[in-house]
């Protein structure tokens, strides 16, 4: 079973009179395990298709299978609670709260399954974030606020808590946008250490030389699939 199955997915805006097709009849498989990178020029659907596949939004017709799971079919608080579960996310932006601690930043997404699940003790959830920080190589900085660390660290701040819970995938829009050209090599080789580990990860970008550290390049255009690439495992 595929981890993502698209299956003629369509996905339009109404501005005005004008109706922008951003996805246009999207068919495509994302095995587990897979480093996937998606790539195209400004309007082509990136942003769209990352906001299906993490549950932001529901396509107006097609179908979207998550593990098997036709979450077309699912209500807000059922998609809600499996986008916890199991998505990640990374934004360019990192969206962290600025008044809390790297670690306590972390804590969040299990702070949300701890209030639907009361199983999960107050230890469990620090334990768990301490964990995924030390994943992240940012042990020695769980007490810090976002404005005590440099760019590259809150990025690996937010990639800790797109782990914390275990996900099935990991979606990153631009993740290294916003950093120097070192630092987001740094961050690239993070994900591919992940990918290593059996994370399944799907990275949007507008750099080639980003998209080629993936082993499958997925290329949009007006809406459509236009490409994709699979390259040799390394």
């Amino acid at each position: 079973m595929a981890l993502i199955e698209l299956e003629q997915v369509t996905q339009e805006y109404r501005l005005g009179p004008t109706r922008v097709l951003a996805l246009d009849q999207v068919s495509l498989k994302i095995e587990k395990g897979e480093f996937v990178s998606v790539i195209g020029p400004s309007g082509s659907g990136k942003s769209t298709l990352m906001n299906v596949l993490g549950l932001l939004e529901v396509p107006n017709s097609g179908h979207y299978r998550l593990n098997g799971i036709d979450v077309t079919t699912l209500d807000d608080d059922e998609a809600s609670m499996l986008r916890n579960q199991t998505i990640g996310f990374v934004f360019q932006s990192f969206h962290l709260l600025p008044r809390l601690s790297a670690l306590r930043n972390v804590e969040l997404p299990l702070i949300y399954s701890a209030s639907h699940d009361k199983t999960w003790t107050r230890k469990a959830v620090s334990e768990r974030a301490v964990h995924a920080l030390e994943r992240v190589g940012l042990s020695g900085r769980s007490h810090h606020r976002p404005n005590e660390l440099s760019g590259g660290e809150r990025q690996r701040v937010a990639i800790a808590r797109a782990l914390v819970n275990s996900p099935s995938l990991l979606l990153a829009d631009e993740p290294t946008g916003n950093l120097d050209s070192k630092t987001g090599a740094e961050i690239l080789t993070l994900f591919e250490e992940l990918h290593h580990q059996g994370t399944t990860l799907l990275l949007v970008t507008h750099d080639a030389a980003n998209a080629a550290r993936a082993h499958r390049t997925l290329k949009f255009l007006d809406g459509h699939l236009a490409g994709d690439i699979l390259r040799a495992a390394s």
